[in-house]
């Protein structure tokens, strides 16, 4: 009969042993993430801080201009339009009937 009670009473403290060390773990892993995001966005702050000032002191060019491309500078001509297909067109002439249907509307209104 002893042995009976040793069992159930062992038995029911390993469960409450893994909870509390697992909730431990979720706690560690919540801080860390916390605190590497915390540097994270440090880093990325004062990277975007060295930028502003190289660009004030006039060290980096920012300029929009031509896009490079691997024809020594040509921009290849644009691919005509092709003819939409079934669904599109389907779609497209679904489009102008709303928008024949909206101006219509548009008329009716009293002003």
């Amino acid at each position: 009969m002893a042995g009976a009670g040793a069992g159930a009473g062992a038995g029911a403290a390993d469960p409450g042993a893994g909870a509390g060390a697992g909730a431990a773990g979720a706690g560690a892993g919540a801080g860390s993430s916390t605190t590497f995001g915390i540097i994270e966005s440090k880093r990325i702050r004062d990277h975007i801080k060295q930028r502003e000032e190289a660009e004030l002191a006039g060290k980096v060019i920012v300029d929009g201009g031509k896009k490079l491309t691997s024809g020594g500078g040509k921009i290849a001509p644009k691919q005509p339009e092709k003819p939409p297909g079934k669904i599109g067109g389907w779609i497209a002439s679904l489009q102008q009937k709303a928008e024949e249907m909206q101006r219509e509307q548009q008329r009716r209104k009293p002003r």
